[in-house]
């Protein structure tokens, strides 16, 4: 989660004006998944006292869903 812009996920350890947005990500996913050379991946680095109105725990979340429904 460090990895996205502090505008989408300010609940990490090292939040970063300059990350990724979550259309690069999820457009990231899907071409990785479509490769069927995906075999496992994870969500790291959310700390949920840091997290404001929830926004990093959502963003978390939409992932989750993202990756189930495109496998």
């Amino acid at each position: 989660m460090d990895g996205f812009s502090s505008a989408y996920a300010p609940g990490v350890s090292a939040p970063s004006p300059l990350g990724f947005t979550p259309y690069f990500v999820f457009k990231m996913l899907r071409y990785l998944l479509q490769s069927k050379k995906v075999i496992s991946f994870d969500i790291a680095e959310l700390n949920p006292s840091l997290d404001r109105d929830k926004l990093t725990a959502g963003l978390a979340a939409k992932i989750i869903d993202f990756v189930v429904m495109e496998c």
